[in-house]
């Protein structure tokens, strides 16, 4: 299982923390990771910055972390297309881990897609795509008083 990483100090404006409530969007069931925060989902959907399409805010040191637990036998693909935050400091982003695993599936995902800032894998163009070895994969964002919207499709293959 992926460590439980601390928290010093948070605060979220743009959505509340309460009982996850999963909406359904034109692409499917969407899960709020704010709302979702230290649980395992065992359904594809798109998994959204907190308060999604309304832009979170932070303050302090935040994190946030999902686990998707696909069917024996699946990988869990995940492709982020839309990132927009105002955080430029590569060690906070987005992120995904095998379960069991410390090291990342795929470097920090950081900066604005939109304004062209940042670190996108490597590159600045969105879609980026990344897969589990196996059939759970947690998915961390940390932040650090930035703000913004992203959204990423999560699927069973």
């Amino acid at each position: 299982m992926f460590p439980k990483m601390s928290l010093q100090s948070m605060s979220l404006t743009s959505a509340s923390k309460s009982a996850p409530v999963a909406s359904g969007g034109g692409g499917g069931t969407e899960y709020d990771i704010d709302a979702y925060d230290g649980q395992t989902i065992t359904e594809e959907g798109d998994l959204v910055s907190p308060g999604y399409p309304t832009p979170y805010s932070t303050s302090g040191d935040t994190s946030w972390s999902v686990t998707f637990e696909a069917p024996v036998g699946q990988t869990i693909q995940v492709t982020v297309t839309e990132f927009d935050t105002t955080n430029t400091w590569y060690q906070r982003g987005l992120t995904g881990y095998n379960a069991g695993s410390a090291t990342p599936i795929v470097n920090k995902i950081y900066g604005s897609a939109v304004s062209n800032t940042g670190t996108f894998s490597g590159g600045t163009t969105l879609p980026i795509v990344f897969s589990s070895s196996g059939n759970e994969m947690t998915i961390v964002f940390d932040d650090w008083g930035a703000s913004g919207t992203w959204k990423a499709e999560v699927a069973f293959v």
